[in-house]
């Protein structure tokens, strides 16, 4: 299951201080309100709901309703309008569809009528009862788009949820690159409200007059974005973007009767402002260009995209991106500065990426946080199957039922038999019997419980220890000794016991615990399961203990088949990993130290060694009041902090038969059917990969941001990628670096290229017909070849993809191609150091020389240049043509042996005959490093050629994904 997370947070009575701040709900995966299950199973069969592709974005708040908007940039969103109630009593409830079911239901072929409700981004609620929903039109954006209508209005009637009016924006007010996002109402006059959108993309206001019904087209260069504030960094993610208006936001009415509209590009750090006066006329505003208003800076790092302006205060609050906050600004203050702005909230965890503002009637500011994906990375859990040779069995506790001889306990001054109670241990003998005294004599042995204890038919298989506890009286847990290799219903744990006497009144029985070795038995669990179970906290111990329980009367013969599961958690904090934890020792110990504050003394159940034992009533009393109170078990439970094992073994038993016996004998046999074993393991369910897949989606259109900006993330998306590499394994390491400022240069060409749509499916269906290749683009993205070659195929490309200049980006300079050469001499030079010793510099042939004088060894290009000119068909020489006296290779006659040279001829490698003058190496050593080298560059050549094809198809498929 993938991990999907909004947070809506609330600040409420105008007090803006960190404890304030609260989660009002919050998801960790969507689901909805279907009408049934059958319904909602129905769904998710035919994909119509894909849980993980349901990111809520956009929210409002309308009386006792929460609208949340999920936007369709994936398939398998049900509905992309919703509400839940604000009086729901989970944190996490069911999204219902808004207005209907009907209303979202998209057509199943081509051709059928369009849904009413296809994908908004915001919404908004007018004074007026009215809410205004702006309309993409655009489904499954990543996959295979549709767009159903154009960008569109529709206005519902809060009252009865009916659908008031639906306005298309002309295609003449739109340009191939709108996108509209952003959206408020002037709602003053209910018959004579405006609303005015944001786009983005063009950049331009688009506003809306509900009175006559048309809208128009508002173009200013204070809606374009600012190229000196293009530089983001979110979530430790640094990139580009090239976004125009994004936030605005409406006054009260001023003196005149109109508001005014402050607003802002996100590509900015300035705050703007004009009166709705000029908006509301369209000839007006083409000729009132100085009406529009400078207000100020937000100061370094204060690029801003939502906005929402509380009217009942005039306080403006905003989003920093950069700074993951969310600001605020009066518009009572003349001056819009850095000092007169303040700072709301601040956190890089709970605040990454404010992503929608709204201030309710009741003076609550709402926030949505969708963007905490990077930074804590959603969860999946993976299912498998393990086939082990050998198996380990849990521990088993026994407890008896009746758990005490309370026929003795007249002898110790008890007039009752219920001694969990405090007032019981009032007439206790202090003065004759120690508590341990006491409950060694009432309580049962082992032998009383079950005579047989065996494990794979043996006695010696395992381990017996006892517990002493208040409720349960003395338990025995049983543990193996050693993993077991043999399963069926002839091994596994068998308890047996015959003759059994029954001492009391009632039905004799026996609590079955299965739990993990690690995750003792003590006595503080039955008191806290009693507790618990009284209390309604049983989930917050139990379930975490992963204890299962059976009750087996006596007179009953049970077969037990145990299946055993295996959960791996992520160590994010909220599990332990370590091996030699246990949660059950950790509340143990703790509720030992919590007691020992109210007492100063142990007992049998609560054990201290370093604590002298209770010996009156008033320690006694304190110690069974407290351990079997609630409040006692909320401060353990808080106060403790024990979270459970990161790798946690859930052991299922399954009752098989139920045989009457003797009503006096009892048995019982655990036993695994088989080896294999259930495994769940929790990963990371989105990283770099995810985010490239999902650009103009969870880092775009998720935000409510256009496309465009994406090319800028892009480029810096493939310099953090593209890592150093090595050449060879044995060779000098030569990192393949980048040209950021070409790489630049070309994505920005290919916005207006050529490339044609047959040569791009030719270059595509080449890549997906070579393994090879796959395999390097799977590797080079770290997703699965599957999973690559599905993407591959969709072929749902923009222009920009379908360029030539792309393989052309990532071309080696001159320079570069030049360092290759060097590093490839550099090396062969080397290999030859590391076969010969330089000891001699160079001797002119034909000089004589002693024999204790090594001879040099001469090169290739040394003979060539001894001999007498004369043209040579040979291969050229690995080694450079300028001098290198300092690498020059020589020979030692200590490492290498010369060779004789008979006065005769020979043939050579190069075609001809030459009569041998000087004492060279052996011809065999010789000829092997020749064909080494012309290997090697061989390989060196194709290996950087295949890299350099690498780069160029990643830089095409990051583009294309």
């Amino acid at each position: 299951m993938s991990l999907k997370l909004i947070l809506v947070i609330t600040f409420s009575s105008w007090s803006f201080a960190n404890d304030n701040l609260r989660v009002a709900f919050q998801w960790k995966q969507v689901d909805f309100s279907y009408p049934s299950n059958e319904s909602r199973q129905a769904a998710i069969n035919s994909r119509e709901f894909v849980p993980e592709n349901n990111i809520p974005l956009g929210l409002e708040v309308y009386q006792d309703r929460l609208f949340i908007t999920v936007p369709r940039w994936k398939s398998g969103v049900p509905a992309s309008l919703t509400y839940i109630k604000l009086t729901d009593p989970m944190d996490s409830p069911k999204l219902r569809p808004y207005p209907n079911w009907e209303a979202h239901k998209l057509p199943r072929s081509e051709g059928g009528d369009p849904p009413e409700i296809v994908s908004p981004f915001r919404i908004r609620a007018d004074q007026c009862g009215r809410l205004w929903v702006l309309d993409t039109g655009i489904a499954d954006r990543l996959g295979d788009t549709k767009i159903y209508t154009p960008p569109q209005l529709l206005i519902y009637d809060l009252h009865n949820d009916a659908l008031l009016r639906s306005y298309r924006f002309p295609k003449d007010q739109l340009s191939s690159g709108s996108f509209v996002a952003t959206i408020t109402i002037e709602d003053d006059n209910c018959q004579d409200s405006y609303a005015y959108v944001g786009d983005i993309g063009q950049p331009a206001l688009l506003v809306y007059s509900w009175d006559k019904h048309i809208s128009w087209k508002i173009k200013h260069h204070y809606f374009n974005i600012d190229p000196l504030a293009g530089d983001f960094n979110v979530a430790g993610i640094s990139f580009s973007w090239r976004d125009g208006l994004f936030g605005i936001a409406l006054s009260a009415p001023e003196a005149d009767g109109y508001s005014t509209m402050y607003f802002h590009p996100m590509t900015g750090i300035h705050e703007f402002s004009v009166s709705t006066k000029i908006l509301k006329d369209p000839a007006l505003a083409e000729k009132s260009f100085h009406e529009f208003k400078v207000l100020g800076s937000r100061g370094p790092k204060g690029q801003s995209s939502v906005s929402f302006l509380d009217k009942k205060n005039g306080v403006l609050f905003y989003s920093l991106v950069n700074l993951n906050a969310v600001a605020c600004w009066r518009t009572t203050n003349p001056s819009y500065t850095m000092e007169s702005q303040g700072r709301v909230f601040m956190s890089n965890v709970t605040m990454v990426f404010p992503n929608d503002i709204k201030v309710d009637a009741n003076n609550n500011l709402w926030l949505s946080i969708c963007f905490g994906k990077l930074r804590n990375p959603p969860i999946s859990t993976h299912y498998g199957f393990l086939l082990n040779e050998s198996l380990r069995y849990p521990a088993v506790t026994i407890c008896r039922n009746p758990p005490f001889k309370t026929e003795l306990f007249r002898k110790y001054g008890f007039l009752n038999d219920e001694i969990a109670y405090a007032t019981t241990w009032k007439t206790f003998k202090y003065n004759q019997f120690s508590l341990n005294e006491f409950f060694n004599d009432v309580t049962f042995n082992l032998s009383e419980i079950a005579s047989i204890v065996a494990l794979d038919k043996f006695k010696t298989n395992l381990k017996i220890s006892s517990t002493m506890t208040l409720t349960y009286g003395q338990c025995f847990t049983v543990t193996p000794k050693s993993d077991s290799k043999k399963w069926g219903n002839k091994y596994g744990y068998y308890f047996y016991l015959g003759s059994l006497k029954n001492t009391t009144t009632s039905q004799l029985g026996f609590h079955i615990f299965i739990h993990e070795e690690k995750e003792i038995f003590s006595g503080t669990f039955p008191i806290f399961l009693s507790v618990l179970l009284v209390f309604c906290f049983v989930e917050k111990v139990s379930d975490d203990l992963f204890q299962e329980y059976m009750y087996i009367a006596t007179g009953d013969s049970i077969q037990v088949n145990l299946k055993q599961n295996i959960f791996n958690q992520l160590p994010n904090g909220n599990c332990n990993s370590s091996s030699k934890y246990s949660k059950s020792v950790c509340i143990e110990d703790n509720a030992n130290y919590i007691i020992s504050k109210y007492v100063n003394c142990q007992t049998p159940w609560i054990p201290n060694k370093s604590l002298p034992e209770c010996s009156n009533y008033d320690q006694v009393q304190a110690i069974v009041t407290n351990s079997t109170s609630s409040l006692y078990l909320q401060d353990v439970l808080q106060k403790s902090r024990c979270v459970r094992k990161c790798k946690t073994t859930l052991y299922l038993p399954l009752l098989q038969t139920i045989r009457e016996i003797h009503p006096n004998f009892w048995s019982l046999k655990i036993y695994y059917s088989s080896n294999l074993i259930t495994q769940m393991e929790e990963v990371i369910g989105y990283d770099w990969n995810n985010l490239i897949s999902d650009l103009g989606g969870s880092l775009g259109f998720l935000l409510g941001l256009s496309v465009f900006g994406s090319i800028g993330l892009l480029e810096q998306l493939i310099s953090i990628t593209i890592k150093k590499r090595h050449l060879t394994k044995k060779t000098q390491q030569e990192s393949v670096r980048v040209d950021e400022k070409k790489i630049a240069k070309y994505i920005r060409k290919t916005q207006s290229g050529t490339f044609s749509t047959a040569a791009f499916d030719e270059v595509l269906n080449a890549i997906l017909n070579d393994g090879r290749k796959i395999r390097e683009l799977a590797r080079a993205f770290g997703i699965h070849e599957a999973t690559l070659k599905q993407k591959l195929k969709m072929k749902n490309l923009t222009k920009e993809c379908k360029s030539e200049s792309l393989s052309k980006a990532l071309l080696f300079s001159s320079v570069q191609e030049q360092e290759i050469k060097m590093t490839l001499s550099a090396e062969n030079l080397n290999r030859l150091e590391r076969v010969v010793s330089p000891t001699r510099t160079h001797i002119p042939q034909g000089t004589p020389q002693e024999m204790t004088t090594p001879p040099r060894m001469t090169t290739q290009s040394s003979r060539r240049k001894s001999e007498s000119p004369r043209p040579s068909t040979s291969k050229q020489s690995p080694l450079p043509k300028q001098n290198l006296p300092d690498k020059r290779p020589h020979v030692s006659i200590s490492h290498i042996s010369p060779v004789p040279v008979p006065n005769k001829q020979v043939k050579r490698k190069y075609g001809r005959q030459k009569q041998h003058s000087e004492i060279l190496t052996s011809t065999p050593l010789k000829e092997s490093l020749e064909k080494k080298d012309d290997k090697k560059k061989e390989k060196l050549a194709k290996l950087q050629e295949s890299k350099k094809n690498l780069l160029d198809k990643y830089l095409m498929m990051t583009r294309m994904l």
